[in-house]
């Protein structure tokens, strides 16, 4: 493929948008320079790439890193959520200009699978944005194109063509920016009936019963409750669990209000090592069973909390006291109806991740997200693809409450409506095209890599 189509198929949106603001000397010297960086794109390793970008995994649990690879050899969609980190990089190494877009709050890793339902308040559940570990301040675009990007994967998947992908893509642009304008001009009004596809997937999720999910993950036995162990949820030791036991209550001092009561008397009693999703696959993430006298058991998760991805490649944004602070305050200002038991905690000793940053929450039975082999027909995604639209607005809205910038200013950074929905609409199905080529190429190298033929170890924390 020459340079002229690769830069066309990357750029071509990306500079029609800078043209019309005026920064003409951008768009001169961007092209050239920008082909050459499409075309080394196609051509590189990208299993020596995954590896340099999950290097602590290696050295720390090579066979948590065996797993992540399998679970990403799945599927292209998969693929994609494991490779957020070569996406993020991707992406500003093709577009110099992002850095210079008004900063929003991101929620870092936007795809379909990380929208689902969340509990909200102590009880109720809704729909929302279920992942913040590589929330961070940064271009509105970073999240579109990715979520644009996983749209094209999972429409792919269904058998759709690019041309009706490329139409979904549209509605998310135009649902996106009316969605913010009406943020700026404050006549945004509270979704009152969600589409099909979510509010059946919520209706599902709620008929679920607490005491048979309480059971499956915690059964009791003749000395009580301890947690069920399989392939996913593995033993920790018996210095993990203490470490686990005082992070927790280390949690539960940092809550206040009714969540401080709430928990008032309850202490871990049990815990695994749960391994779970593709791209969270590797980090510290423990799954633990808290008690008190008289009260119902709870279960939490605890999970290490990295720098972000886009914190790493853009600079900027509200400064944090640690990674799990970064990734509450991003949750809460995202989400202020959020269920309470959202919190931080560190690890005593740093378990063996030599990290003790984590962020705490309640488990529920009701978590869920939406099948999209369910879903119907394209007028049932669309309605779909335009809910999600107006939930990323108002997440990247929400970032003026701690500083970033305000809905209009956001607004204002998008352009033309033309250029910024063909931005969207050409760099999703470009970059999807992309992950076709490097998911092949994943799966070619995978197969003469040792490193898979490693089982993933019990026992180890």
């Amino acid at each position: 493929m020459s340079l002229e189509r690769l830069a066309q198929r990357f750029l071509t949106p990306t500079l029609e948008r800078v043209a019309t603001s005026g920064e003409k000397t951008v768009v001169k010297t961007a092209a050239a320079e920008q082909a050459k960086k499409a075309a080394a794109l196609l051509d590189r390793s990208v299993l020596t790439e995954l590896g340099a970008a999950n290097q602590a995994i290696k050295k720390r649990w090579p066979q948590l890193l065996a797993e992540k690879y399998k679970r990403m050899a799945e599927s292209m969609f998969a693929f994609f959520r494991g490779s957020d980190d070569l996406f993020i990089k991707d992406a500003i190494r093709l577009d110099p200009t992002l850095a210079k877009q008004p900063k929003a709050l991101l929620q870092g890793d936007l795809h379909l699978n990380n929208l689902g339902a969340m509990l909200k308040g102590d009880s109720a559940v809704r729909y929302g944005m279920t992942d913040f570990d590589e929330a961070a301040a940064g271009p509105v675009l970073l999240d579109l194109r990715r979520l644009a990007t996983s749209l094209h994967l999972v429409a792919d998947e269904r058998g759709l063509t690019a041309h009706e992908t490329d139409k979904l893509v549209e509605k998310l642009a135009k649902a996106y920016r009316k969605r913010l304008g009406e943020v700026a001009s404050g006549t945004a009004k509270a979704v009152e009936k969600e589409p099909k596809a979510i509010a059946d997937m919520l209706a599902k999720a709620m008929k679920e019963d607490p005491a048979k999910w309480l059971d499956k993950l915690a059964p009791a036995g003749a000395s009580g409750r301890a947690l069920a162990r399989d392939a996913t949820a593995l033993d920790v030791h018996a210095g993990l669990l203490r470490d686990l036991q005082t992070a927790f209550k280390h949690y539960r001092t940092g809550l206040t209000g009714d969540a401080a009561k709430a928990l008032d008397g309850y202490a871990v009693t049990d815990a695994v090592s749960s391994i779970g999703g593709v791209g969270s696959v590797g980090r510290g993430r423990y799954r633990v069973l808290a008690q008190a006298p008289g009260k119902a058991p709870m279960l939490f998760e605890l999970k290490e909390e990295l720098p972000s991805l886009v914190k790493g490649q853009l600079h900027g944004g509200p400064a944090f006291k640690s990674e799990a602070d970064r990734v509450v305050s991003m949750i809460k200002t995202a989400n202020p109806d959020l269920n309470p038991f959202v919190g931080l905690t560190t690890m005593p000793t740093a378990d063996a991740l030599s990290n003790p940053s984590f962020m705490v929450k309640r488990l529920f039975p009701q978590s869920a997200t939406v099948d999209f082999t369910a879903i119907s027909g394209a007028q049932e995604l669309q309605e779909l693809v335009e809910r999600v639209a107006q939930l990323t607005a108002d997440t990247h809205a929400r970032g003026a409450e701690v500083g970033l910038a305000s809905a209009q200013e956001l607004l204002d950074g998008l352009g033309p409506k033309k250029a910024f929905a063909h931005d969207l609409k050409v760099y999703a199905r470009g970059y999807a095209d992309q992950v076709k080529v490097d998911y092949k190429a994943f799966l070619k190298a995978l197969e003469s890599d040792p490193l898979l033929e490693q089982p993933v170890v019990r026992g180890r924390g």
